[in-house]
């Protein structure tokens, strides 16, 4: 049977997708919040999944998205006070 693993998190899927982790396809469901989300499926027959999860969370990659996103609603906040 194929061991399955799933995310909500684009980041974390790219990074799996990266790190050669197999992408099945996508779902949606329910969050944590209740809201309607989409998941994103990869295979994980060695059971990696998780410890690449783990490995992008403390990762300069996860540091500089997340630097990225900070000037990017920089840049919305300033264009939002000028009009």
């Amino acid at each position: 049977m194929t061991k399955i693993y799933k995310t909500d998190n684009m980041a974390i899927a790219a990074y799996l997708d990266v790190n050669g982790l197999r992408y099945l396809g996508s779902d949606t469901g329910e969050g944590r919040s209740k809201k309607r989300v989409v998941f994103f499926k990869f295979e994980d027959e060695k059971e990696i999944a998780l410890d690449l999860e783990r490995a992008y969370r403390n990762s300069s990659e996860k540091n500089y998205r997340d630097a990225m996103m900070f000037f990017r609603n920089e840049v919305y906040k300033a264009i939002d006070n000028k009009e």
